[in-house]
């Protein structure tokens, strides 16, 4: 019983905290760049176009896009031996892209998938969604002829789908994130110092648990400031370093794999740990932390209170307790 009212309480405190964010979306919104609102969604569309096979490595209507795309880039799969994600996954979703618009403007939402596409039912589903925000792609993993056609036959996990940017040539910029983790002023914030930085890399450790160098859900690259490196290790992490379907597998690899080579291209944002690895530069986050809200909280964990560490609060704000 005290289990459940407890569960009870952080939900409806989380509700809380979410509402308070989306509120104040309109008051200081940070613009972390892109093409203006304007912009045409695809540039190069042309009538009855086509496209040589081996170029697609998403979709024929991510390639209308053109280059300098910066991307937003998501898994969705179903668990082992079904066909789709649980129901949860796939209305969250629907939240994502009116989201991006506020916090990634110009940016396109990805989202790489195993759905079939001989299922009716879930074709509809996606062509509703691309219908609905014209800045969503979704990409079919069994069908990328640009990278060797059915992903799945030499990457089954598909928390690692969503690292697949990295390799393609018309993208700039990419940032990895969670479906169940609602983009925030908070990350938007970060990822525009990091933009406007040296570094290739960005990572962002938001809470007392995030003990890795990167996480899987709050990472990004950008892959144009050294394309031929970036696909190098694109094609390392994603192809030549093992198979697991576990669930942390996206996690480790970017631990053994990518840590190892890139840490010193890294701008790393931490609220916690801050000086535990060797990274390029550790900052603090340029913004107060809302209420008990960290990033990668998604809809399954509680908020926290615990104060950050004097040595990881911005210099400027040594009172924020809540960094």
């Amino acid at each position: 019983m005290a289990k459940n009212l407890a569960r009870c309480f952080f939900s409806l405190l989380f509700a809380v905290i979410a509402l308070g964010l989306t509120i104040h979306l309109s008051i200081n919104r940070p613009i972390i760049g892109g093409t203006d609102d304007d912009a045409p969604v695809f540039p190069n569309f042309t009538k009855n176009a086509t496209w040589p096979a081996g170029t697609i490595l998403c979709s024929p209507r991510s390639i209308l896009r053109g280059h300098h795309q910066r991307i937003i880039s998501y898994s969705l799969y179903g668990p082992m031996g079904t066909p789709r994600a649980e129901a949860p996954y796939e209305r969250l979703i629907f939240e994502i892209p009116d989201s991006a618009k506020i916090w990634y403007p110009g940016w396109v939402v990805r989202i790489y998938t195993n759905y079939s596409k001989e299922d009716e039912n879930a074709t509809s589903w996606m062509q509703e969604i691309e219908d609905r925000f014209p800045t969503v792609d979704f990409c079919h993993v069994a069908s990328l002829p640009g990278l060797s056609g059915d992903i799945q036959r030499n990457q089954s996990n598909g928390r690692v789908w969503r690292y697949l940017p990295l390799m393609d040539p018309l993208v700039d910029v990419f940032v990895s994130r969670d479906s169940d983790s609602p983009l925030s002023e908070r990350e938007a914030a970060a990822v525009k110092e990091w933009l406007e930085s040296k570094y290739i890399f960005h990572a962002m450790r938001d809470h007392p648990h995030h003990w890795e160098p990167a996480f899987a859900g709050l990472w990004g690259a950008k892959v144009s400031q050294n394309r031929s490196h970036v696909q190098h290790l694109g094609r390392k992490l994603i192809f030549e370093s093992g198979r697991s379907n576990n669930d942390g597998w996206d996690q480790q690899l970017l631990k053994n794999v990518l840590w190892p080579e890139a840490h010193q291209d890294f701008l790393v944002h931490a609220s916690f740990h801050c000086d535990k690895f060797g990274d390029g530069e550790t900052r603090a986050f340029p913004t107060r932390r809302p209420g008990g809200f960290w990033l990668g909280s998604g809809t399954r964990h509680p908020p926290i209170f615990d104060e950050c560490p004097l040595k990881c609060r911005p210099k400027e704000h040594p009172d924020w307790t809540t960094c």
